[in-house]
């Protein structure tokens, strides 16, 4: 019985091998690859208004776009790391050691709600109304309250941007999203 299962397997791997080598030769004969190429993605920078650290298919249209030169003055807050008070620092570390030092939501209402996102060094503000301007000083008020100064909230730096659904329902209004804080001045 155990001769006829490795009789069995050698004739089926033989089988098999030859079937190979038949596709093989006919795909050089006729110049045929035998795996067909696939497209390769191009990477596109997303300039929608969801949060920086999700993944969303590219737009080139946003519901509610960013300012004009926004996003490219963001990019640059972001990276620059522009050095904070002490107090400032002390508060910062505060927030991010209460979240365990990972990222996560620090506070929440109906309008708006504050998150850490470790991987940026950010602080991200998602608003969750249309009144976008409300959200915005809502939340800045939130982080003064905790004892940051205006000067820290610039340079923390906080990030704002709409929640998906909100952005939905703003389409075609002709609104604009500035993603920094109001007043801020950066050398």
């Amino acid at each position: 019985m155990k001769k006829k299962y490795i009789i069995f397997g050698a004739i089926f791997f033989l089988f098999i091998n030859i079937i190979l080598m038949l596709l093989t030769v006919y795909s050089k004969k006729n110049n045929i690859p035998l795996v067909t190429p696939t497209v390769k993605p191009t990477p596109i920078i997303s300039t929608s208004i969801v949060a920086p650290t999700s993944i969303t298919p590219p737009q080139t249209n946003p519901a509610v776009p960013y300012g004009p030169g926004s996003l490219d003055k963001t990019t640059e807050i972001i990276n620059k790391h522009y050095p904070l008070s002490e107090n400032d620092l002390a508060i910062k570390n505060t927030l991010i050691n209460s979240l365990g030092g990972k990222s996560g939501s620090l506070f929440s209402n109906s309008d708006f709600i504050i998150e850490y996102a470790k991987v940026l060094g950010i602080f991200q503000v998602q608003i969750l109304t249309e009144n976008i301007t409300s959200a915005k000083k809502q939340a800045v008020d939130w982080l003064k309250r905790q004892g940051m100064t205006d000067d820290g909230i610039c340079k923390l730096p906080v990030v704002f941007y709409l929640n998906f659904d909100v952005a939905q329902k703003m389409e075609g209004e002709g609104k604009t999203l500035d993603p920094l804080p109001d007043n801020c001045i950066y050398e």
